[in-house]
């Protein structure tokens, strides 16, 4: 009745070895590594640890196929109750009671449970997302959706698919997997389905995960955001408020508009374009919104300025 834990592994030589031996120090856990595709010695460093511990497994993609299908290759095999996800370049947080989480999740056999994540950059911190500790029922699963959407933003509670742990057959009966056409944003819209089916949760205080901040942040944040939108999708049928959903889609356009500072001219180009598409499309409700570049956005506006505004924002930052 122990722990699986799936580690998706791309070129992650420098930093695999670390994640595995953190999950490792947990105890009677089934640690699945999947390669996808990796052209550095990735392989050779979980191979040496697997010949050291019977408890790893290594998977391997012929070519690569992206996080999501890593991930969905490490649940298909995962043999453990309970699963949970570690990035490569990420750890178990030190000193974490793997029998403590197992008696809550037995005593009270959640779909899903909720931890906390200890931040590891600059400034180290918790993350504590101000929950009280216990069973959440369906309706409270609901008030966090409405919560996202009235203010969706990285490092929610809903944001990422770690930090977490799942009931192995919730997720196998309900057939949630990763997308594996999203290349960013991957583990929010899992995270999305996963509350739209969940009957109940658990929020535990232990801090399970570390998350590594200090590594280097994909374009793809800015390039490719669209994914997001699958999350918002997915909030809103918990959700059923055609107000939240129509601030948050303005909200997540605003806030890629403001990443759009980290590409060249022709990608900002680009990504505006992308972006004009994708209002044309969006359920935005202007009424009650009272910033000025959101209310640029709802007014279809904003397109013509998109790109000054943009280079604005770099002059300034």
């Amino acid at each position: 009745m122990s722990l699986s834990i799936v580690i998706p592994v791309y070129n992650a030589e420098a930093t695999i070895q670390r994640a595995i031996l953190s999950a490792d120090a947990l105890g009677d856990v089934e640690i699945i590594c999947v390669d996808d595709g990796s052209q550095d010695s990735s392989v050779q460093r979980i191979g040496e640890l697997c010949l050291q511990r019977a408890s790893i497994v290594l998977l391997q993609h012929e070519k690569n196929r992206g996080v999501g299908a890593a991930r969905n290759s490490g649940i298909a095999h995962a043999s453990r109750k309970w699963i949970t996800f570690l990035d490569a370049d990420d750890k178990i947080n030190d000193g974490i009671s793997l029998p403590l989480i197992l008696k809550k999740l037995e005593d009270f056999n959640p779909d899903l449970m909720f931890c906390l994540h200890h931040v590891d950059g600059h400034n180290k911190y918790t993350f504590d997302y101000g929950l009280p500790p216990g069973t959440m029922t369906r309706q409270a699963l609901v008030s966090l959706a409405n919560a996202y959407l009235n203010s969706p933003h990285g490092n929610s509670i809903v944001s990422h698919c770690w930090g977490k742990i799942y009931r192995l057959e919730f997720l196998l009966d309900n057939r949630l997997f990763f997308r594996e056409d999203l290349p960013i944003y991957e583990d929010t819209e899992f995270v999305a389905r996963c509350f739209g089916a969940a009957y109940n949760a658990f929020f535990s205080q232990e801090i399970l995960y570390q998350h590594m901040s200090n590594r280097n942040l994909s374009n793809f944040y800015a390039i490719l955001p669209l994914g997001f939108r699958f999350a918002l999708d997915q909030f809103a049928l918990m959700a059923d408020s055609t107000s939240l959903i129509a601030k948050a889609n303005a909200i997540f356009l605003a806030k890629t508009l403001s990443l759009s500072r980290k590409l060249s001219l022709v990608g900002r180009i680009k990504l505006c374009q992308k972006l004009w598409a994708e209002a044309n499309s969006l359920e935005i409700e202007p009424s009650g919104i009272q910033d000025p570049l959101l209310r640029m956005i709802v007014d279809r506006k904003w397109y013509r300025y998109a790109l000054p505004c943009s280079l604005l924002i770099s002059l300034t930052a």
